[in-house]
């Protein structure tokens, strides 16, 4: 008589999931520098990811302002990196005591020029969110002297996804979102290919 083998249980098919739609959360980048209008942005961003449930990513490039640009020696005291920590840790108590419930987010503080880090991020997300405290329209802005140009007109020229610009003006105890002349969004230049 033969011994009988375990029953070995066959796998089952795993059913077709092609049909089923997935829903993919959009990811909001904020660069945040302490000032009003990064302030303003990251109260905007902050309710519209609650609103809409998405992912925020928090950004702090250092050094702050028009530092000289010093990079991080690891197990060094450096004033630059806590200064941007410092900005972005006060900005974000602030603009969460505005706010009933704050989404979860994630904060970095990156050791690069602002341009390069937002650019970068904005690879990351769906939307870049900015303060804002020129025209948003970018009037009177000369194509030859972009050296010049502000930070967030050269990072709409270069951003991989739409930036939204959020005026300094806004209204930080208003729990709504700025009315569409408050915004502006700028949607990345077509590729060519």
């Amino acid at each position: 008589m033969r011994e009988a083998s375990p029953r070995v249980p066959r796998p089952r098919a795993s059913p077709d999931r092609s049909s089923i739609p997935v829903r993919i959360r959009e990811h909001l980048v904020v660069g945040v520098d302490g000032s009003p209008a990064s302030v303003g942005a990251l109260a905007w961003a902050l309710r519209h990811a609650a609103d809409h449930d998405c992912t925020l990513e928090v950004i702090t490039a250092w050094p702050l302002g028009s530092a000289v640009f010093v990079h991080e020696v690891p197990g060094h005291f450096s004033e630059a990196r806590w200064k941007a920590v410092q900005a972005q840790a006060q900005a974000m108590a602030y603009v969460k005591s505005l706010v009933e419930v704050a989404p979860p987010y994630t904060s970095r503080i990156e050791n690069a020029p602002a341009l390069d880090a937002l650019v970068d991020a904005a690879t990351r997300g769906h939307l870049l969110v900015l303060g804002s405290d020129r025209d948003p329209t970018g009037a009177g802005a000369d194509e030859f002297t972009v050296p010049h140009l502000p930070l967030t007109t050269r990072v709409q020229r270069l951003a991989t996804c739409p930036v939204v610009l959020i005026p300094h003006e806004l209204d930080l105890d208003v729990d709504e979102q700025p009315h569409a002349d408050q915004a502006s969004v700028t949607e990345p230049p077509a590729t060519v290919g």
